[in-house]
């Protein structure tokens, strides 16, 4: 019984940390034809913070490398090949990441994909480095928010946090 308690207090305490955190994990997926698409990112918020600038004080400096997303490395993963913003990739699961611009957000996909923190990974096993269309917009996106955008046969993944939005697209190679 003192076994089972004890268990039952830890998995308690998981889970309502799990709830408490900053940037909770969230999941998106999506399907394109036979073709199933996922991301999995931690959350952050802007909570008044400068996110995205030339100074070195913001959270993310332009020209640096970024995560997407909060402590685990942002993954994706696809059932089949594709095109992901034009250019082929096997099916798999990929740390993707990017380098944020004032004009334009290179993202990439790297099969380091069991990353924790904000260690940089090996740039030499990126499988693709994408130039996203890139907007920068008076809105405010308070908390970093990946939406599949699915199109008959293709799909946009629009990302969007703070005053900008950037996407790429995927379309499944049959």
């Amino acid at each position: 019984l003192g076994v089972f308690l004890v268990v039952l207090a830890g998995t308690g305490y998981f889970m309502l940390e799990q709830m408490r955190k900053k940037s909770p994990e969230t999941q998106i997926a999506a399907k394109i034809g036979n073709t199933e698409v996922s991301v999995v990112y931690g959350a952050p918020s802007v909570r008044n913070r400068v996110i995205f600038s030339q100074s070195d004080d913001a959270l993310q400096p332009f020209g640096k490398y970024w995560r997407m997303g909060a402590n685990e490395m942002t993954t994706i993963s696809f059932s089949e090949d594709v095109s992901f913003g034009g250019n082929p990739v096997p099916k798999g699961v990929y740390g993707m990441y990017c380098i944020p611009g004032e004009e334009v957000f290179e993202v990439r996909l790297n099969t380091m994909a069991d990353r924790w923190g904000y260690t940089e990974p090996d740039y030499a096993l990126d499988v693709v480095a994408v130039e996203a269309i890139t907007e920068r917009t008076e809105e405010l996106t308070e908390t970093l928010n990946i939406t599949p955008e699915v199109m008959n046969d293709s799909m946009w993944l629009k990302m969007s946090w703070e005053h900008y939005i950037w996407k790429i697209s995927i379309v499944p190679t049959e």
